[in-house]
């Protein structure tokens, strides 16, 4: 697998915080994945709360031989027969032209991780979604670094977290060692927050004026090195061997080049991580 994965969130309505043009065209998003797939990247991340994702991606007609990280909200599965979790995955295998998820990523976990079954849910679900052939692969999209012992006994495969030049959670006390050793293979999102680590300081909206100093520490650092912000970002996250795969969005073409041309840099990057969780975690702006 090559590292970067290309998101869809950017196929949807009005995302990011950073986005001045709305809902993106059907025919960005087609240059966009036929440049990925020209580049011979081929998995792509996408999920069924992403509003209309679905629809534009294979509106594309460009689908062919692509491999999916599939999220899903646990709501749509916890609880539920095999019967209905496994017509549920079906129904958006149906959509995509596809008989295998390689990754099936549980959204929303959180919300259920402290019920006394979960454990269970989890296993019973991995189990009956594998032994048909549905999925390779089962894990968690979570915004919590859970205790490793704990996802240990829910038996994933995988889990991705956030991950940036400025959030280093991920590493700190070796986190990112222990999954790997503990055979979690690690997907990483949020490289650029939302866009908001491209951005020049001077157009970044008013709510992140108070964090000043780290935006233009991360300004300096570039200028220095004489890397744009993007070349930053990647190169940093990049050289981190434990992360399975980094997921990108781009809001166009160009921007998706930018991003594959600094992934294959070697770049050695250095940075102090910003500990202001008000900043580096995207569900409190």
């Amino acid at each position: 697998m090559s590292k970067l994965i290309l998101g869809t969130a950017q196929f949807s309505p009005n995302y990011g915080i950073t986005n001045r043009i709305g809902t993106l065209k059907q025919k960005s998003i087609n240059n966009i994945l036929k440049l990925y797939k020209k580049k011979n990247l081929n998995f792509i991340e996408i999920s069924a709360s992403y509003k209309n994702a679905i629809n534009k991606l294979i509106r594309t007609k460009n689908t062919k031989n692509l491999k999916y990280i599939f999220k899903i909200n646990f709501t749509s599965l916890i609880k539920k027969n095999s019967s209905k979790q496994i017509d549920c995955i079906k129904k958006y295998q149906k959509k995509l032209k596809v008989k295998t998820f390689d990754y099936l990523l549980i959204q929303n976990f959180d919300k259920y991780s402290k019920k006394k079954d979960i454990f269970n849910e989890i296993q019973r679900l991995s189990k009956n979604l594998k032994s048909l052939g549905l999925i390779k692969n089962l894990g968690i999209s979570t915004y919590k670094f859970y205790n490793i012992n704990f996802l240990k006994k829910l038996k994933i495969d995988s889990v991705q977290l956030p991950f940036s030049i400025f959030d280093q959670r991920l590493i700190k006390k070796n986190y990112h060692k222990n999954l790997k050793k503990n055979k979690i293979k690690i997907f990483v999102r949020s490289i650029f927050l939302q866009g908001i680590l491209l951005e020049n300081f001077n157009d970044i909206k008013s709510k992140f004026y108070k964090y000043k100093k780290y935006f233009l520490r991360i300004e300096r650092f570039c200028e220095k090195k004489k890397l744009s912000k993007i070349e930053a970002c990647i190169c940093y996250v990049k050289k981190f061997r434990e992360i399975e795969g980094i997921v990108i969005g781009a809001l166009n073409a160009d921007q998706l080049d930018q991003s594959i041309k600094s992934s294959k840099k070697r770049i050695l990057i250095n940075f102090k991580p910003v500990n202001k969780n008000k900043l580096i975690n995207v569900l409190l702006w």
